[in-house]
């Protein structure tokens, strides 16, 4: 169900045809704390597989608004003034301006699919302390 799921998020993104398989990809200890797959890529949106071991530093994204489908692992996932705990099968939607963090709890690193629309080049994420 939750790859029918991430399906259904990645072909809503772009209209052209096009598969990709997140199987594909495995997590390789020692390759970084953060581990990026690039799924597809337009002018309008940008899917990624990401496996991320510890934490993602909050930040915001001025031009972009992002989904989180969560496949695998546990964490804490900050969005709008408050932490709340995520687990496979958890969908987030993160609108722009909008500041989020996440910090791992499970043993393995944290598997999920980050589509961000329009086109991400990474110009946009602007790093801010959580107050």
């Amino acid at each position: 169900m939750k790859y029918i799921v991430a399906l259904l998020l990645l072909a809503s993104t772009f209209s052209a045809q096009f598969l990709n398989s997140v199987d594909k990809y495995a997590y390789k200890s020692g390759a970084g704390a953060i581990q990026k797959h690039d799924l597809f890529s337009d002018d309008n949106a940008t899917g990624v597989l990401l496996f991320i071991e510890k934490e993602v530093k909050p930040h915001l994204h001025q031009t972009h608004s992002e989904t989180v489908y969560v496949l695998e692992g546990t964490a804490r996932f900050y969005l709008k003034d408050k932490w709340q705990e995520i687990k496979a099968g958890d969908v987030m939607f993160i609108p722009k301006h909008t500041l989020h963090a996440v910090l791992v709890t499970s043993k393995k690193p944290l598997k999920v699919i980050s589509i961000q629309a329009p086109k991400f080049n990474g110009n946009d994420r602007i790093f801010k302390d959580i107050n």
